[in-house]
Order: structure tokens, then sequence, then C-alpha cells
């Protein structure tokens, strides 16, 4: 997003449709819960970060401007969240 512009581009907010797109097709109700769409968000610039490190994660910290300690408390989170989550 651009500072000078607090607008979301269409390209920006493409990053947001997948999963509402997906909940869709699953026939589900798609929401845009602010806290739901910062945390894909994270995800998904945690999982290019570390694919950009190679797995590395002092790197992908550093790719992200984060300290490692901050990466490995997001990565705890997303993990518990991601297996507390419902299978389809």
């Amino acid at each position: 997003m651009n500072s000078d512009n607090p607008r979301l581009s269409a390209e920006e907010f493409t990053l947001v449709l997948p999963r509402v797109n997906t909940l869709a097709r699953l026939g589900e109700r798609p929401t845009l819960r602010l806290a739901d769409v910062v945390a894909d968000a994270e995800r998904s610039a945690i999982r290019s970060a570390l694919a950009a490190a190679e797995g590395k994660k002092i790197l992908a910290a550093e790719l992200l401007g984060i300290s490692r300690a901050t990466l490995y408390q997001k990565l705890s989170v997303l993990t518990a969240a991601r297996e507390t989550e419902p299978t389809h």
C-alpha cells in the first residue's frame, strides 16, 4: 500500500480475495474480519520470507523487518491456530 494514498489498489486488494473465494466455493459465508485478513497477510508474508530465505529463520526475520524472537512467536501462534482449525 502506498503511504501517500491510504486506499488499496486492485492488486493489493487481491491479497485478501483468496480466502473469500475459497470460503465461497466451500459454500460458507465469507467474512472480511480485520483480524482474519491481518492473520492471512502475516501468514502469507512469513511463508514468502521463509521460501526466499530457503528456510533460514534468522534471514526470514530480517526480510520481514522483525526480530527472530518475534518470528518464532508468530510461527507458534500460527501453528497453534492451524491445529485448532476445523477440517472440511
